[in-house]
């Protein structure tokens, strides 16, 4: 449809027979569930010119014919407003979790915060993954309080004893994280300060 610009919730949901989809330019969000349990989905294309913003929650979960996905510059957080406000993430929690994506590529460059949810890529084939420095905490209340909470270091990757990431590189100059040999650290005035995963 040449007026659609987002993917709304669950558009796509349980589609068996879709198996390639081009996300237009134009378009801003990919909706909670939009192409969820797409089981033949095996092509994404996602272009360098996108302006798409974010990944709702579950976007892609248990596409498991999908290998590959392309992360644009133009992904970020909502900004957060304050504690009465919920903040959007650039990638929603689920958005890939049990597909079959062993490859993710995020654009350098861009502006504004990028967090990745926990369980974002849960269950996927991820072993090792170059992230933009611009990859952030995430915020999230605990009985009324306010806290950062490190959903890459947890579990947006992968969670329990199953888990397959071995390598995780931040491009230079990260403000909150960085890598080095492969190794998360969160960064401190600057420096690598605490190994994180």
């Amino acid at each position: 449809d040449k007026g659609a610009n987002n993917a709304f919730n669950g558009v796509f949901m349980n589609c068996k027979k879709l198996t390639a989809i081009e996300i237009p330019d134009r378009a801003i969000y990919i909706g909670t569930s939009a192409f969820s349990s797409c089981t033949a989905l095996a092509t994404v294309t996602i272009n360098e010119t996108s302006n798409l913003q974010r990944f709702g929650k579950a976007a892609f979960s248990g596409c498991t014919s999908l290998r590959s996905i392309y992360i644009p510059k133009t992904v970020s957080n909502t900004a957060f407003v304050n504690e009465q406000t919920a903040q959007e993430y650039a990638i929603g929690s689920d958005a890939f979790a049990n597909s079959a994506i062993s490859t993710v590529t995020f654009a350098l460059g861009g502006t504004g915060d990028l967090s990745i949810a926990s369980g974002a890529f849960a269950g996927s084939m991820i072993t090792s993954i170059s992230l933009p420095k611009r990859v952030a905490p995430i915020y999230t209340s605990s009985y009324g309080n306010w806290a950062t909470y490190d959903g890459i270091a947890i579990n947006c990757f992968d969670s329990g004893l199953n888990a397959k990431i071995t390598d995780i590189n931040i491009e230079e100059g990260g403000t909150y994280y960085g890598s080095q040999d492969g190794v998360l650290y969160r960064v401190k005035d600057g420096v690598l300060n605490e190994m994180m995963y």
